[in-house]
């Protein structure tokens, strides 16, 4: 969730008016901001932006756990003790 906060940000922003809005931008055709509006596609298509970054945030920061207990799979649970 962390990785989509910079593209949920901007994306909110823009939302509400305090984020500048590129006129008349479409992807392939469909139209994403009209009249200062987002269409129902821009919509979708700025909130699964951030999903896409949250999701690739989540797949690296997996691979990063996985590699870092793989020669220590108890790493995680071996009991602290006081010293």
């Amino acid at each position: 969730m962390i990785g989509g906060v910079p593209s949920w940000t901007f994306f909110v922003l823009q939302v509400y008016g305090l984020w500048p809005m590129w006129q008349n931008e479409s992807l392939g055709g469909v139209p994403l901001i009209v009249a200062d509006k987002f269409t129902k596609a821009g919509l979708i298509h700025y909130f699964m932006s951030g999903v896409a970054t949250a999701a690739l945030g989540m797949a690296i920061a997996f691979v990063f756990w996985w590699i870092s207990i793989r020669k220590n799979p108890l790493a995680q649970s071996k009991s602290r003790t006081a010293h």
